[in-house]
């Protein structure tokens, strides 16, 4: 009985197709993230299916890429065997290399066999640098910009006329259109049909406006994001700043302002410069034609514990009308607003607030009211007609929701008894101070009233409160808006976590499965990786006494009866000297000590001689 020399085609074919299917689940794994590069979750496989395919792609790759590395570890470690003689210890630390990776650390493993070390070393690393690779891809959260018509709300001054009902008389359709006025004006009417006040549900939100110093925003009717773009007309202020007088009295400043006010000293002051139409009691800068708005309010330097007032700052703001262009934006439901301005007129004072502008049926005669409601006549009072002059009431009523509040009088603010004469410019954000108002027990005035109203400001606040009528709900307008719709996708932007990990676990492995494959065809017989019968078979037999009394001591196993006895001789993988191996032509090879064993001769026959025939 002898054994066969001959590489066989099994271990070189193990070797190889272990390899190319390595090679082929890194491609695949590549070309399956290739794919679901740039596709939405919602259109391919889900997230958890993506990872668990991810996963197996790189479990069969290092399970491949490890028998292959396995297998030709062990025809290099045989190889060293046959070289190289070693202790007993040595060589069991490389035939258990590969399932201890605390063998790396042992200094006679380094020292006897590095090129085997860096093998083993290989074969422990691949598997952990395919970590990476799962991580390539990646969800991303994309805008996907569409265009969609929505109905937004705006603010639309302009009057819808009732349907033509042509069997009513023409006094009884004027009547419907003044009640169409009552319904969708913003503002209320005298019995004599002029302009009085806004109407409660814009005083409300105006108010609110101002008490905030910002406009009152709205949900999104297009989504969370999205934006779209308003153009109206609507009322504005064109404020000049007349700068800081220093008199010597501050009667300056009440009498450029409101002439009705008593003499003195006055914090702040703010006056509508139109009283409605009737000048008898309008202050010395009106015009029958320039609706304006007027506030001062006083300055002062500290000297010491006591206030010393340094002059007046005043403010004029003459009202308009203007062509709005509004850009509406939702980021994640919150609402921001761009707003530019153009086309300014003047907002006629006294058409808007003349009597009979609107008629009242219920007072006058039918044939008066159609008189006074011809819409022949009415172009001769405001240009555009009937139309037009809503229209600037309209935007009216959206000044002067902003103005009365604004309207009024603060006299002794740092005083024990201050005078707050209706206005609500205490409670608002450009007067910081007035809730920390001291009042110093010697007597000392303290905390004068620290206002930080600007022109601008005041232009600011009347565009706030016409952005603010959005949330009244009263007019939509079918709008083009562009939407953002957050999709979540794949995305394979880091392909240096597949590529760099595969390719360089792929070269590395190509290269210690040459050495491999190399040390198989020098040893002429594959060797079989942890198998019990190689061992025994080149352990046991032929007279190999030395190896069997060395190994005797550690017959029972265990790792604490390894090293008994066994670090004293080398042993060598090879031809056996001892025993009946060189009866006859039949050759016997095992380990044995170095003076024992001679090298192989390839071709030669090995086994065990029987005295019959062969």
């Amino acid at each position: 009985m002898y054994s066969i020399w001959g590489i066989g085609w099994q271990t070189p074919t193990f070797i190889a197709s272990f390899y190319v299917l390595a090679i082929a689940l890194a491609t695949g794994h590549y070309v399956f993230f290739r794919y679901l590069d740039e596709l939405p979750l919602s259109e391919t496989l889900p997230q958890s299916w993506v990872s668990s395919i991810s996963t197996a792609f790189v479990v069969t790759f290092r399970s491949s890429l490890g028998a292959a590395l396995g297998t030709a570890f062990t025809q290099r470690l045989w190889r060293l065997y046959r070289k190289r003689p070693m202790r007993l210890t040595t060589i069991d630390l490389l035939y258990t290399v590969l399932r201890n990776p605390l063998n790396l650390l042992r200094p006679s493993l380094i020292r006897n066999a590095k090129l085997e070390f860096l093998f083993a070393l290989a074969c422990w690393c691949i598997p952990i640098i395919t970590i990476f690779p799962p991580g390539g891809i990646r969800v991303i959260s994309k805008a996907q910009t569409t265009l969609k018509l929505f109905d937004v709300p705006t603010f639309d001054p302009t009057f819808k006329w009732p349907k033509p009902n042509p069997e009513l008389s023409p006094g009884a359709q004027r009547l419907l259109n003044h009640t169409a006025v009552r319904q969708q004006g913003l503002f209320k009417l005298d019995d004599d049909g002029s302009f009085v006040t806004p109407i409660p549900e814009l005083a409300s939100p105006v108010k609110q406006t101002l008490l905030r110093g910002q406009y009152l925003t709205i949900p999104s009717p297009c989504g969370a994001n999205c934006s779209y773009s308003l153009n109206f007309q609507g009322p504005a202020f064109k404020c000049k700043d007349e700068g800081i007088k220093m008199p010597n009295n501050f009667d300056y400043m009440y009498s450029w302002v409101n002439t009705s006010l008593d003499n003195g000293v006055y914090d702040y002051v703010a006056s509508e410069n139109y009283d409605s139409g009737w000048p008898s009691n309008s202050p010395k800068n009106y015009t029958s034609d320039i609706m304006a708005f007027s506030l001062g309010y006083s300055f002062n330097v500290s000297s010491g514990s006591m206030r010393d007032y340094a002059g007046v700052r005043t403010i004029n703001c003459t009202s308009m009308l203007a062509q709005y262009h509004v850009d509406v934006s939702f980021n994640n439901s919150i609402q921001s607003t761009k707003t530019r301005l153009e086309d300014f007129k003047l907002m006629n004072a006294s058409t808007v607030s003349r009597r009979w502008a609107f008629i009242s049926y219920q007072e006058l005669p039918i044939e008066k009211n159609m008189n006074e409601f011809d819409s022949d006549h009415l172009p001769d009072i405001f240009p555009g007609g009937h139309a037009a002059l809503f229209m600037a009431a309209q935007s009216r009523a959206i000044r002067d929701a902003v103005v009365e509040p604004l309207i009024g009088d603060v006299r002794g603010f740092s005083s024990e008894k201050p005078r707050i004469n209706k206005t609500l410019i205490l409670e608002t954000p450009w007067s910081p101070n007035a809730k920390r108002f001291r009042w110093n027990p010697m007597g000392i005035k303290s905390d004068p009233l620290n206002l930080t109203i600007t022109p601008a400001l005041i232009e600011e606040m009347l565009i706030n409160a016409t952005l603010s009528t959005f949330t009244l709900g009263y007019w939509t307008v079918p709008t083009n808006a562009t939407v953002d719709n957050w999709i979540n996708y794949y995305s394979f932007d880091r392909r240096i976590y597949v590529l760099a990990p595969y390719a360089s676990a792929l070269v590395v492995a190509l290269a210690f499965l040459l050495i491999g494959a190399d040390a198989l065809v020098k040893n002429g017989v594959p060797a079989e990786s942890g198998s019990f019968l190689q061992v025994a078979c080149t352990t046991s037999g032929g007279g190999n006494e030395t190896l069997e009394k060395t190994l005797a001591g550690g017959c029972l196993g265990g790792d604490v009866n390894m090293d008994r006895g066994m670090n004293e001789q080398k042993f060598v993988y090879g031809e056996l000297k001892t025993g009946d191996a060189g009866q006859g032509l039949v050759r016997r090879a095992g380990f044995g000590p170095v003076v024992e064993v001679k090298k192989l001769e390839r071709g030669a026959l090995y086994g065990v001689y029987e005295n019959s025939e062969t």
